[in-house]
């Protein structure tokens, strides 16, 4: 009585094993160990399957190549609104030939989806640079011949239309948007974000469907923001003597250099660094003097050919967000008129910008 007793013990707990790998079988999660290949289309015996783990099998269905722990380095000119990322991109994702949990071959394409991961991010993506400022960016993908689908920060992408799948890898271009490169300041942004991809159970083939979820992976964005400057808004000067008061005009000019500092200094085609700036008519000169600075704070008094600042450029070039930064005055003193005589006089002012 005791020896059946036992034997029936031994069947019951051996049961339990069978009925936990069988419930394990029927979804599982994708570790991108073969991330390049095509799928395998090898299938073993159903009792393979009761005694070995089903993770490496779920890596015949799903793989992403050339994405995992890569860093795409852009150096953004800030002349394109999209920036294609990580050359090479592929994803495979495909199913079993049935439904049944044991036909491990790779036999059918599979539609998934995807997703972007970012903890900091809510409606978009965000890189960062050293100071901790951030740049909000936005990702696309598409696959060959397929139109982009647009991804939002932690979502899993659009459920229809699916993205199609491939028993053999699809090129893929995964692209970044800089929703508005004018506003850029100068520096390095980057963030690791993670990539992860779903398979047809959410998408509605369910008959090929392998169950496999990527684990994410993570891939690196660094983009590199070289300073740029500009100048621009300034016309030619006309003065009409005035032989009471200083003869002057002034007026207002932009220095764009996506918010970085530079310096300005001035250079007179008659003049030298001796004689300093110079109006001419052929035989006689006059003197002037030539201020400069920011808009909002007193002008300085320009020696020739002599740095002054740094100053603060503007963020958006030609100056169209706050309008003009900078400002100049060209005035001739009434003592240096005293003696001139009739005509014309003329010079050509070169104002030079540069960064810090």
């Amino acid at each position: 009585m005791a020896q059946a007793m036992a034997a029936r013990i031994t069947a019951l707990l051996t049961m339990l094993l069978i009925i936990s790998w069988s419930g394990a079988s029927s979804a599982g999660t994708s570790y991108n160990s073969q991330p390049c290949l095509e799928g395998p289309t090898n299938q073993r015996g159903s009792w393979y399957y009761l005694f070995y783990p089903n993770a490496f099998n779920y890596d015949h269905f799903l793989g992403v190549c050339n994405l995992e722990g890569l860093t795409s380095e852009i150096e953004y000119s800030g002349d394109a609104t999209y920036v294609n990322l990580f050359p090479g991109m592929g994803i495979r994702s495909c199913g079993r030939q049935s439904n049944s949990q044991y036909q491990w071959g790779c036999r059918e394409p599979v539609a998934f989806r995807v997703q972007v991961i970012d903890p900091d991010a809510a409606t978009q993506f965000q890189l960062r640079n050293s100071a901790g400022e951030i740049l909000p960016v936005d990702f696309t993908l598409s696959l060959d011949g397929s139109p982009a689908v647009d991804l939002a920060p932690n979502q899993w992408s659009a459920a229809a239309p699916h993205l199609p799948g491939n028993v053999r890898l699809t090129p893929t271009a995964l692209q970044l948007q800089i929703p508005d490169p004018t506003r850029i300041r100068p520096g390095i942004y980057e963030k690791t974000f993670q990539f992860t991809v779903e398979q047809a159970s959410h998408t509605g083939q369910y008959y090929f469907d392998s169950g496999s979820t990527l684990a994410p992976i993570d891939f690196t964005v660094r983009l590199v923001i070289e300073p740029k400057i500009r100048i621009s808004g300034l016309s030619d000067v006309t003065l009409t003597a005035d032989f009471s008061d200083y003869t002057s005009s002034d007026q207002a000019f932009c220095v764009y250099s996506r918010n970085a500092e530079f310096t300005l200094r001035a250079l007179s085609l008659q003049g030298t660094a001796e004689s300093a700036f110079l109006l001419s008519d052929g035989a006689d000169t006059i003197p002037y003097e030539v201020l400069a600075g920011p808009k909002d704070q007193n002008a300085t008094l320009l020696d020739y050919n002599t740095p002054y600042g740094p100053w603060q450029g503007a963020l958006v070039d030609g100056c169209t967000a706050n309008g003009m930064n900078m400002s100049l005055e060209v005035r001739i003193h009434p003592t240096q008129l005293s003696d001139a005589r009739a005509g014309i006089y003329t010079d050509t002012l070169t104002l030079v910008v540069e960064l810090e």
